[in-house]
């Protein structure tokens, strides 16, 4: 939770809607403002393109010593449904034939529009029921009987 001024409207507040956006770590702008003065395509050979492609490296790379990942595990996308649609469509690209995929009805409207379009490729969409506190009912659970399938929710987050 933060407290902070809304400087569109001059009053205070609090801010509870972490999972949408975040303040910025003041390391993190300074960063990101080096990188507003880049300019070029870094899938180009000319000198901003590859200066652009050295700095985009350099940034996979910290990420990835960050968070103990290899660099080519890190990609970057212009926005979380962006993010989401890659690893939506990204794992039922992955998987030789269509299965079934559970959910909840809550789910970012990113993934559940990705899941509505794998849902007319065939794909078995099981959407799990959730309790008055926001959490996966676990009688629908149990009642369920899942064999393999992949499984589209942020569980891990309680």
């Amino acid at each position: 939770m933060s407290r902070f001024i809304d400087k569109t409207v001059g009053r205070r507040g609090v801010y509870l809607d972490y999972a949408a956006a975040t303040p910025l770590d003041p390391r993190v702008r300074k960063e990101m403002n080096k990188a507003t003065e880049l300019f070029g395509n870094p899938s180009s050979f000319n000198d901003s393109g590859m200066v652009a492609r050295r700095r985009m490296e350099e940034s996979r790379n910290i990420i990835a010593r960050f968070i103990n990942a290899r660099s080519d595990e890190i990609v970057f996308t212009s926005s979380g449904s962006e993010a989401n649609n890659l690893a939506v469509f990204g794992v039922s690209d992955l998987l030789l034939k269509p299965g079934e995929i559970i959910t909840t009805p809550i789910e970012h409207s990113s993934v559940l529009k990705s899941l509505q379009i794998l849902g007319k490729r065939s794909w078995k969409i099981t959407y799990l029921k959730i309790d008055g506190d926001g959490l996966v009912d676990l009688r629908d659970l149990e009642k369920n009987k899942f064999r393999s399938c992949a499984c589209f929710h942020n569980l891990c987050q309680q």
